[in-house]
């Protein structure tokens, strides 16, 4: 049964809190064996680095700066390519006359055609059987 929120943040966190208590240090859970996920949980030992550099591209390709809004500039105007690359370069590959294939990395996100002005065409994988 559904509980109304308390009034205070605070009382909604305290709320939270017991609930999440409950629910990884005394409910049994079927899919774990009737043990409680605390019971199973590992602290991963793993660090991630400080800094994590740039993704190379080849010298042949443009390399673009991703705004705060998804959006790059290209050849004097503002295309989007994707809100998940903020923060970060792509790389434009170029392609046929016209099309540049947009790259995060090693990943094909799409294709960036000049005679459009919207964003990027998203990129069609093929399923490998």
């Amino acid at each position: 049964m559904a509980l109304r929120p308390a009034w205070t943040q605070a009382g909604q966190q305290r709320r939270s809190t017991r609930w999440l208590r409950d629910y990884n240090r005394e409910r049994p859970h079927e899919g774990l064996a009737m043990e409680v996920p605390a019971a199973r949980f590992r602290k991963n030992r793993r660090r991630l680095p400080k800094h994590v550099p740039p993704w190379p591209y080849a010298a042949d390709w443009e390399r673009r700066w991703v705004r705060g809004n998804g959006e790059i500039n290209w050849r004097g105007t503002r295309r989007y390519v994707g809100e998940a690359f903020v923060g970060d370069h792509v790389g434009l590959k170029p392609g046929r006359r016209g099309v540049w294939r947009v790259h995060f990395g090693p990943v094909l996100v799409g294709e960036l055609h000049d005679d459009e002005q919207g964003g990027i065409r998203l990129a069609r994988h093929r399923h490998q059987k």
